[in-house]
């Protein structure tokens, strides 16, 4: 089986990505509930007892939810860095502790080969991750204040990239949100941009890259057809613009994706 990509939900109210191998499939990140998420793998016909393991970015409840719950259920891993383990501290049992991993630690899990950066968000000590299995390669990169050279060069050559698209910044700035909101928004340990996102494409697109999801939307202070603009805009101007390019969704699940070719499946 080819490694297999697939968004179950993206967004301040939860964020998943499933991804399957030869060997059984991970999530990054399970921030469901227990029956939501139960509802989306059905949806994505993923039997529960196909799930190896779950990685972790960062403690925010829209990315951790379910995971311990899940985890005990299954009999599953969790691996996260050690900050996360300790800023979860109250929902892990002496069956269920994390397994601590570290930026730049390269490790192998259902199969897959994963690998591990430090990024820049206000949270204990968030990690990103890139997943691989033969000559596919892929990349969930969500909750990024700022792009560091670390993340742009973990970024290339991936086939698949899920790339944080957060806000506008003119609907943010004009938006609803109190003063101080916007500025931890804005901040270098917010979120991304649909203008940021769109520059760090114009570093890492090359002749790998098939497809780019755009996720982590704001409800409030974006919308789809903004980002997909910028996204579009930067591609085109770096001689990229056959890269297919979608929107991840908060409330339904996105198609099955064959990494390598970028094609749905």
């Amino acid at each position: 089986m080819s490694l297999r990509a697939c968004v179950l939900a993206s967004g301040s109210a939860g964020n998943a990505v499933l991804v399957r191998g030869g060997q059984g499939a991970l999530l990054v990140d399970a921030g469901l509930g227990l029956r939501e998420m139960g509802r989306r793998l059905a949806a994505v016909e993923c039997d529960p007892d196909e799930l190896v393991g779950i990685l972790l970015t960062h403690e925010h409840s829209d990315h951790v939810g379910c995971a311990p719950s899940l985890a005990r259920r299954l009999g599953i891993p969790v691996w996260c860095s050690r900050g996360t383990a300790v800023a979860t501290e109250r929902y892990w049992t002496d069956v269920t502790r994390p397994v601590p991993v570290q930026a730049g630690e390269v490790f192998e899990a259902a199969g897959l080969r994963v690998e591990t950066w430090a990024c820049s968000h206000d949270a204990r000590e968030p990690l990103q991750y890139g997943l691989e299995e033969g000559p596919a390669r892929l990349a969930v990169c969500t909750d990024l204040g700022c792009v560091t050279d670390v993340v742009r060069e973990s970024l290339q050559r991936r086939h698949l990239l899920i790339l944080e698209s957060n806000h506008d910044q003119g609907l943010l700035l004009k938006g609803f949100y109190p003063a101080f909101l916007k500025r931890r928004i804005l901040g270098d340990r917010g979120h991304l941009s649909n203008q940021q996102c769109a520059d760090v494409l114009c570093h890492v697109a090359g002749p790998e890259l098939r497809h780019v999801i755009l996720g982590h939307l704001s409800r409030e202070n974006n919308r789809p057809e903004l980002a997909l603009e910028a996204a579009g805009r930067a591609l085109e101007n770096s001689a990229h613009g056959s890269i297919r390019l979608d929107c991840a969704r908060q409330d339904q699940v996105g198609d099955w994706l064959d990494v390598f070719s970028g094609q749905t499946c």
